[in-house]
Order: C-alpha cells, then structure tokens, then sequence
C-alpha cells in the first residue's frame, strides 16, 4: 500500500479513511497500516494501548503488560526513532480490508469530535528537545503502570491517552496537558500509598 500524499500533514480522520480506501487487496497489514499512518503511527500506538490500561480493575498484572509495552514504544521515542521498531512478525499481522473500513466509518464521528477540539498549535512541543522531554515523561508513567499495585493504573493511563493524541494531532497543547495529568496522577498516587504506609506503621505500632 503506498501511502497517500499529505498524509503526515491532514487530519488523522482522513487519513484513517485514506488508508482503508487506498488498499488494494483484501488484507490490510499493521506494517501497512502504521506506514499509511506516518508519524502518527506512535501516538495511534500509544493510544491503543494506554485507553484498556485506563480500566480502574484489571486482572493482575494486567496494567503491566500494558505498561510493558509503552514502556517499549516510549524508549523508542526517546531515541529519536521517526517510526516504531515492531517484529516483523507482529508487523505480517493483517485483518480484513472490509473490517478496518468499518472501523474507520464507525471511529470517524469521534475522531471528527476531537479535532473539532484539537488542531496542530505550540509546535515547539515536538522539537528535538521537547520531543525527548516528552517521551522521557512517557517512560516514567509506563514505569508506574507497571506498578503491581491496585487503583495505580488510571491516572497514568489517561496522562498517556491524552499525550497520544496530542502527537498524533500534532497538538502540543494537548500534550503539555498530558504531562501536567501525569504530573497530579503520581502525585495522588504518591500521597495515597505514602498515607496508606504511614497509616499502617501507626496501626502496628511501629
């Protein structure tokens, strides 16, 4: 599948669309497909995986494998990687040609919604400094979502959600708003499990 002109420049709505249409066969590869996504193929990443880490309860361990694999994608990004590295295996994966343009159909009101919200502003934000702020704040919150502790996955998952889309609407001020999200989650986190140990080092008498 080659990639459709514009494609790291338009709105990622449709450029969602692009990439269903402009596939010629009957399977759509992930490698295609993060190809058709261009830069955006890391916050599309991140973003799928940060949205089910956001579940208040997860099975256990379950906000780690999650975690585990931010943490992967986001080490990418602070080397300065332009896409993600995935195994070639992972990147042979395909599905149905008719199921991803369902999918784009059905995702299009919401992905319309949010840039009716967010559009490319603050730029700076994804300048070679900045950028590599960014994802070394990444790497600390798939740190703490790799935490085996109860109710410490949300926070940091939403921080991750939020910073997604800003890099793939290339809206710095959405990512600065994930940063300062991710900021106040482990700060909540810190007072609570803080509270809870000094809490039981009184109750023990200790």
């Amino acid at each position: 599948m080659t990639k459709g002109p514009g494609a790291d420049e338009g709105r990622f709505s449709g450029i969602f669309r692009e990439v269903a249409s402009q596939s010629e066969s009957e399977r759509i590869s992930l490698g295609a497909l993060l190809e058709g996504l261009g830069h955006r193929s890391f916050g599309m990443l991140l973003l799928v995986l940060a949205v089910p880490a956001w579940i208040p309860v997860l099975p256990p361990g379950g906000s780690s494998i999650f975690g585990l694999a931010i943490l992967i994608l986001s080490v990418q990004l602070l080397l300065g990687r332009p896409r993600p590295w995935l195994p070639d295996r992972l990147l042979r994966r395909s599905f149905r040609r008719t199921a991803f343009e369902t999918l784009a159909v059905r995702a299009d009101p919401y992905l319309r919604w949010i840039e009716r919200y967010s559009r490319p502003r603050q730029l700076w934000t994804f300048e070679k400094i900045p950028s590599r702020v960014t994802a070394a704040f990444a790497v600390l919150l798939s740190l703490a979502l790799c935490v085996p502790l109860p109710m410490t996955n949300s926070g940091p998952a939403a921080s991750l959600a939020v910073m997604a889309l800003g890099l793939i609407e290339r809206d710095g001020l959405l990512v600065q708003a994930g940063i300062v999200l991710g900021v106040l989650s482990i700060a909540v986190m810190a007072a609570f499990w803080g509270g809870a140990y000094l809490g039981l080092r009184w109750l023990l008498g200790g």
